[in-house]
């Protein structure tokens, strides 16, 4: 058996354009943001449990975000904001949101799920959010909340 070697793959793995060719006007194609570091779960696999005795909670306040990241968010096509806490507990994440649209950004963010709830979820759409990612610990009720605390698999 012959093996694959990357002069005979073939278009396999996508050819870098040289800068000169790239996009105008947003040179990076992503920017992820960490709002908070606060979670509403608790997942086995997270540093954020796993180091709970020195993890320090908190979120970015909307005076720094304002401050030191709206200057620069006309280099990004995407906002994401998303780390290791759950966004949607940020008591200004749609106002990052907004702003970050009105300077020309895609936005999303990754969510446990937990506060999709109607008032969330139309603010959601109103917003015009472009990407959400609902994050799942496993394709069963027992295992999700087995690796996921003080979550419901069905109500998330």
């Amino acid at each position: 058996m012959k093996l694959p070697t990357f002069s005979n793959i073939g278009n396999f793995f996508p050819k870098v354009k040289p800068r000169a060719e790239r996009k105008t006007g947003r040179p990076f194609r992503v920017a992820q943001i960490e709002v908070t570091s606060r979670c509403s779960t608790g997942c086995v696999f997270c540093p954020h449990d796993a180091l709970s005795a020195k993890w320090v909670e908190g979120d970015i306040t909307f005076g720094t975000y304002r401050e030191y990241i709206v200057p620069h968010l006309d280099l990004f096509g995407l906002i994401y904001l998303q780390g290791w806490g759950e966004p949607m507990l940020h008591p200004h994440l749609w106002d990052m949101l907004a702003i970050a649209q009105q300077k020309g950004c895609r936005t999303g963010f990754t969510t446990n799920g937990n506060r999709l709830q109607d008032e969330q979820n139309k603010k959601l759409v109103d917003t015009g959010v472009d990407l959400i990612s609902i994050s799942f610990a496993g394709t069963e009720a027992a295992i999700h909340e087995y690796l996921r605390t003080h979550s419901d698999f069905y109500g998330l």
